[in-house]
């Protein structure tokens, strides 16, 4: 998740650079200033994965392993599902032509909302306590 914040704001910077690059007429578009961008987002892809693979396989029963693509899948669909809600707060910053949006701030959307949820997962990882016996267990087992 870190890394998905991350790609955003290098995707912010990245096209905040492009834009001023249009503005001045300085027509040189260089691709080699997108390779830090794809670098973090195909890193953060393969984290993403595997982090929901070990998610599931320590919160489900072995038994229902074979749903990991699944469940995979529905967490990337809520996710597609929040774009929406994203280009809610800046419908006009995506024009027809690419010269004219203003993408810089639609990524910076992006990671102010992945740095949210990132707090909110901190916030309940550490309050979570799986396959631990909390106190109020401990002591409803005790009078058993």
């Amino acid at each position: 998740m870190v890394c998905v914040v991350i790609c955003c704001f290098v995707a912010r910077k990245v096209e905040f650079h492009r834009l001023s690059l249009i503005l001045k007429n300085l027509e040189k578009h260089s691709t080699t200033a997108l390779v830090p961008q794809f670098i973090l987002l195909g890193t953060t892809e393969a984290l993403v994965e595997d982090g929901l693979t070990k998610l599931f396989h320590a919160h489900v029963a072995k038994s229902m392993w074979s749903f990991v693509d699944s469940y995979i899948e529905l967490v990337n669909g809520i996710g597609k599902l929040l774009i929406p809600v994203v280009l809610g707060f800046g419908g006009s910053w995506i024009q027809e032509s690419i010269d004219t949006s203003h993408l810089d701030r639609f990524y910076l959307v992006l990671g102010i909302l992945n740095a949210a949820l990132l707090l909110v997962y901190a916030y309940y990882s550490f309050r979570y306590t799986y396959k631990e016996i909390s106190p109020e267990d401990a002591s409803q087992l005790a009078l058993v």
